[in-house]
C-alpha cells in the first residue's frame, strides 16, 4: 500500500512528485467535496519506447510478445494434452503434453511444456535441422520399423533357418535401420540443444524465480541428453550386427 514502506532508492525523486499529486487530489476531493480522482496512466508506450522483454516495463513487453506471435503465427499453436508422450507436431501445428504433466506446476512439468514450445519456435522461425530431422523420419520410417522387426524379433527365427542368403538379407536390412538410427539421432541431438537452451531457456528465464533456473537447465539437459544415449544404442548395435555379419561370412 501507498506510503507503507521505503520508497525505491533508484526513482525515489520521481516518485515523491507522484505521490505529491495523488495527495493534493485526495486533499481537494476532502476539502471541497469534488469527484477528483488520480489516475495514473503508467507504464506508457510509443515511439522510441524500451520494448525489450527483460528490461522494458509491463505494457511494453505485452505488446513485444503480442506482436511476435502475430508475426510468426504462433497465435494458431495450440497446447493440448496427449497418452503418447511429449512432442510438437508440425503438421498440426500442436504442443502435445502428457495428461499428468499438464496439471502440474513442477518444474519438469513447466521446463518440458516450454522444450516442446521450443521446437513450434523452431517450426515458425524455419529452423534447417528441424526440417532435416522430419524429413529423415519421413522418408525412413519403414525401413526402420523393418529394421527393428528384424533385429529385435525375427533374427533368432532367421538364424535357425540356416540359410545364408536370408540371413545376410536381413542383416543387411538390420545394418541400413541402425545407420539411419544413428543418422537421425545425430541432427537430433542438436534440434533437442536449441529448443532446450535457446528457445525455451528464454522464456523460462521470464518466468521462474531466477534461483530455479539451474534446476530447469538440469532437467533441459537430461532431456536432451537423451537422444544421445539412443545414438550409442544405435552405434552399438550396428557394431553387433557387423560382428555377427562376419562370423557367418567364416
Amino acid at each position: 500500500y501507498l506510503l507503507t514502506g521505503p520508497l525505491e532508492t533508484s526513482n525515489q525523486w520521481y516518485a515523491i512528485a507522484k505521490i505529491s499529486g495523488i495527495k493534493l487530489i485526495e486533499s481537494i476531493r476532502n476539502q471541497f467535496n469534488k469527484d477528483y480522482v488520480s489516475l495514473m496512466p503508467t507504464n506508457l508506450y510509443g515511439p522510441g519506447d524500451n520494448y525489450d522483454l527483460k528490461t522494458s516495463h509491463v505494457l511494453p513487453a505485452l505488446i513485444r510478445k503480442f506482436n511476435d506471435a502475430k508475426e510468426k503465427n504462433l497465435d494458431k499453436v495450440e497446447i493440448e494434452t496427449t497418452k503418447i508422450g511429449d512432442h510438437y507436431d508440425a503438421e498440426k501445428k500442436r504442443v502435445r503434453v502428457l495428461e499428468q504433466r499438464m496439471g502440474k506446476k513442477s518444474l519438469t512439468s513447466i521446463s518440458i511444456v516450454c522444450h516442446e514450445i521450443g521446437h513450434a519456435l523452431q517450426d515458425e522461425y524455419d529452423y534447417k535441422l528441424l526440417g532435416l530431422r522430419q524429413t529423415l523420419v519421413k522418408k525412413t520410417l519403414w525401413i526402420q520399423y523393418l529394421g527393428s522387426g528384424i533385429f529385435y524379433v525375427g533374427l533368432p527365427v532367421i538364424l535357425a533357418t540356416g540359410m545364408p542368403s536370408l540371413i545376410f538379407v536381413c542383416l543387411g536390412i538390420a545394418l541400413v535401420a541402425s545407420i539411419v538410427n544413428i543418422l537421425i539421432h545425430l541432427v537430433t541431438l542438436p534440434v533437442e540443444f536449441d529448443a532446450s537452451f535457446n528457445r525455451a531457456m528464454p522464456i523460462l528465464s521470464e518466468n521462474v524465480p531466477e534461483h530455479y533456473l539451474g534446476h530447469c537447465k538440469s532437467i533441459l539437459k537430461a532431456a536432451a541428453y537423451t537422444y544421445l544415449a539412443g545414438s550409442l544404442i544405435s552405434i552399438f548395435n550396428v557394431r553387433n550386427l557387423l560382428i555377427l555379419f562376419r562370423s557367418i561370412r567364416r
